[in-house]
């Protein structure tokens, strides 16, 4: 999960020769990367509501925050 996010940083710092428009496509193939991986996780075999309450959707919020991007 840290390295999706951490590629999700780079997406948006990418040099000036990128275009907008193929740098917003890659976003959103990520974005729902992103989407579908969480999903996953929540639907692991042993993973309750409780489980993620408390222990996987902390874990992915401190990710996000810790890298300190406005976007993720």
């Amino acid at each position: 999960m840290s390295e999706m996010n951490r590629l999700w940083v780079r997406l948006q710092h990418l040099s000036t020769h990128k275009d907008r428009e193929q740098r917003e496509i890659e976003r959103n193939e990520l974005r729902v990367t992103v989407g579908e991986n969480i999903i996953r996780l929540s639907s692991l075999e042993g993973v309750t509501f409780d489980i993620y309450k408390q222990i996987v959707l902390p874990r992915i919020l401190d990710i996000v925050v810790v890298c300190k991007d406005t976007l993720a």
